[in-house]
């Protein structure tokens, strides 16, 4: 009869390793990969939380790496996967109102007991079922990041989302992981090589607009416009310019008493925004609202 402590002899049973099989290439490169996965598939999911279920208090990602790394520590110590934040699991979870820890407590102390019994629930589940949630998780993926965000991503961009997934159909993960990595530094490398994607930022009072104002209007666009900002974006808004792009809200917005009421996002020169910018412009948006301040995005692309 199985017992838990049946798991940490399997597990450490040190004389048996084999150690050749555990030092093979192919090997080791499945944990790098694994492991590279893990982290680049929390950081993805840590911002669609925060952005599509915004708490109170922003997410400390220092704590969060922290709090995944411990648990995957003790995970690896009791044989299994590493693992990551998942938002397809948090987003329903807090539409139904969960916003409470029982309800996360609940569901681990739930497969923690099934661990620990061995209960064989496998056999009573079928095969089919199984697939059909792989199935509808791998569609789900495929549907969001190749389908449903194409016209925010620019033609490299969909080139190497297609070729990536065509050689993990034709080879394996490990080698559509290298590939995709690849093609996306060359990518990333292009795309930097451009100019800013911060075209110009203006005052309402110091810009002069080409409608015409009257002698009352321009009086009171003098008095208030410096509360008035206007942040012109261009270009192709990836991953890599979420840092520029913050820090032009940040120089904006100082904490200062000459902060401005109204932030307008002029997009007229933008060409394409993938996922990873819209969640920061929420992100920016809702940290705006915090301390009274309003973000309008203006001439979106597409």
């Amino acid at each position: 009869k199985w017992a838990p402590k049946d798991l940490f002899a399997n597990v450490y049973d040190v004389p048996n390793w084999d150690m050749q099989a555990m030092l093979n290439a192919g090997a080791l490169m499945r944990m790098v990969v694994a492991a590279i996965l893990c982290v680049i598939a929390a950081v993805i999911n840590m911002a669609g939380i925060e952005a599509n279920a915004p708490q109170q208090k922003s997410l400390g990602l220092d704590a969060e790496f922290m709090a995944l790394g411990r648990a995957n520590i003790v995970v690896g110590m009791l044989g299994g996967h590493p693992g990551h934040h998942v938002a397809a699991f948090t987003l329903p979870m807090k539409k139904d109102g969960g916003t409470r820890r029982l309800a996360p407590w609940t569901a681990a102390c739930l497969w923690l007991a099934v661990f620990i019994s061995s209960a064989p629930l496998s056999s009573y589940i079928p095969r089919f079922f199984l697939g059909g949630c792989f199935l509808q998780v791998g569609f789900g993926l495929a549907r969001t990041f190749l389908w449903d965000n194409r016209k925010g991503m620019d033609r490299m961009s969909m080139c190497i989302a297609w070729a990536t997934v065509f050689v993990a159909v034709m080879t394996d993960l490990n080698t559509a992981f290298a590939a995709g990595f690849g093609l996306t530094a060359l990518n990333f490398m292009r795309l930097s090589m451009n100019a800013s994607v911060v075209r110009a930022v203006e005052r309402a009072d110091m810009r002069h607009s080409p409608v015409y104002r009257s002698a009352s209007e321009l009086e009171v666009l003098k008095l208030h416009g410096h509360r008035i900002m206007v942040l012109y974006l261009e270009g192709y808004l990836f991953w890599g310019t979420v840092d520029e792009i913050t820090a032009a809200f940040t120089d904006i917005i100082d904490g200062t008493d000459d902060d401005p009421e109204v932030i307008f996002v002029d997009m007229r020169y933008v060409t394409g925004i993938e996922l990873s910018v819209i969640n920061t412009l929420r992100k920016l948006h809702r940290l705006a609202n915090n301390v009274g301040i309003r973000i309008v995005l203006c001439s979106l692309p597409g």
